[in-house]
């Protein structure tokens, strides 16, 4: 979801999985973009209603 709302807005978005899957769960990811849009980014995530 973060990935498509980032992307939406026009950013490249890569997601990196961190740490081990646990039981089938969709694990832990970090989500990168470039350092150029990284305020971009936040703005975006700061304003957006929680999941």
């Amino acid at each position: 979801m973060i990935k498509e709302l980032l992307s939406a807005e026009g950013l490249l978005v890569m997601l990196r999985p961190a740490g081990i899957p646990q039981f089938g769960a969709g694990g832990t990811f970090e989500v990168l973009v470039p350092e150029s849009e990284a305020e971009s980014a936040h703005e975006i995530l700061s304003d957006t209603d929680p999941i």
